[in-house]
This record gives structure tokens, sequence and C-alpha cells, in this order.
């Protein structure tokens, strides 16, 4: 049997993360992500005193991309005066 033959089952895909090694993964530091809004924290279970990441990196990090564009256009909203503002109307 080759390698080439081998798929992987879903048994075998990576359920869970330590932060050391979402960390690894991510390029990003334990203080950075730790310093996230609970919202913007990867999404993770407690098992016992371990807290185990349960979001894939790569879908974490688009979530978290897509939020902080959202974040942008929404400040750049606020920041912007309306018609009404500027024209006293």
């Amino acid at each position: 049997m080759s390698l080439s033959n081998l798929t992987e089952s879903p048994q075998d895909q990576k359920a869970g993360w330590r932060i050391k090694q979402y960390c690894a993964i991510t390029g990003l530091s334990r203080s950075f992500v730790y310093a996230l809004p609970i919202h913007r924290q990867p999404r993770s279970v407690k098992v016992g005193n371990t807290r185990v990441i349960v979001e894939e990196p790569s879908k974490w990090l688009h979530r978290i991309g897509a939020a902080v564009g959202r974040d942008r256009v929404g400040d750049a909203h606020l920041v912007t005066p309306t018609k009404r503002e500027t024209h006293g109307g």
C-alpha cells in the first residue's frame, strides 16, 4: 500500500489544540490571543484543568479577519458625518 493511496478519515483529523500548539500554527503570541475580547478568541472547551481550542486555526483567522474588516468599516461610518449633521437639517 503506497502513501498516496491513504486518505485522512474523520477520526484522524485534529479535534483540538493546546494554546502553545495553536499559537505556533497561527504565528501569534499567547498574550495576544488572551488579550483579545472573549468573542474574538478561538472557540475552546475546558477539559479538566486544560483549555482545548476546538476552532480550526484557518477558520478562526478568517473569522477574526472578517470581524476586523467589519469594525473598520463600522468605525469609518461612525466618524463620517451624515448629510443631516453637516447641513444642520
